[in-house]
């Protein structure tokens, strides 16, 4: 594994703007740092499931069907092609106090492709290969 590809990687995924950083941003434009703060720590926390519940499962399917990552590009590209969807035929959003919770940023990270794609790729990409019980 190249350990410089796998911190390139992590970096952009992390600090590209994505659907919950401008959420983030949002918030605090409209409802202040403690607003925005309490969607972070949702989104945080959910993060950390998303990436546990990856690691478990890519594991198991990897020992399971091996050829299953491919699939699984396919149905991540048709997703994010819908998403694309979605949001060229989105109308405006209305305010709403629910805005800028822990809550509705945990529940965002779960609806959030950008997340769920590079907790479902950087295990089978970056980990996986590098562990020697799955190269032999």
């Amino acid at each position: 594994m190249s350990t410089l590809s796998f911190l390139f990687y992590c970096f952009m995924i992390t600090f590209t703007p994505g659907p919950t950083n401008i959420v983030i941003l949002t918030t605090t434009q409209n409802y202040g740092t403690k607003k925005a703060l309490q969607y972070t720590y949702g989104s945080t926390v959910a993060f950390f499931l998303i990436l546990l519940l990856s690691a478990i499962f890519n594991t198991i399917l990897v020992n399971i069907m091996p050829n299953i990552i491919f699939t699984m590009k396919i149905i991540g590209t048709i997703y994010m092609l819908y998403l694309a969807y979605q949001i060229l035929n989105a109308s405006k959003s209305h305010n709403n106090s629910n805005y800028g919770n822990f809550t509705s940023g945990f529940v965002m990270q779960f609806l959030n492709p950008k997340v769920v794609l590079f907790c479902l790729t950087v295990l089978p990409s970056f980990v996986l290969k590098e562990d020697s019980t799955f190269n032999d």
